[in-house]
């Protein structure tokens, strides 16, 4: 969580939820300003070392969704 508030100004949320009743399931929320930030952040040293070591333990892989805000928060 260090890196990404002090390398990517451009995240503007990043959340990790684990799931009370199974914990080996894990909810990521990632909110960025721009396409350019999310790119920043998908190509960073951080996250190849992340998904390096997660990936390979995962049982059902890995699923991701994107949402549109329709609200203010």
């Amino acid at each position: 969580m260090t890196h990404v508030r002090t390398d990517e100004p451009g995240t503007k949320l990043y959340l990790s939820l684990q799931a009370a009743e199974e914990p080996t399931r894990f909810l990521h929320v990632m909110m960025f300003e721009d396409e350019a930030a999310e790119n920043i952040h998908a190509n960073s040293e951080a996250v190849d070392r992340f998904t390096g070591i997660l990936y390979p333990e995962t049982v059902d892989g890995v699923t991701f969704e994107r949402y549109t805000a329709v609200g203010p928060a």
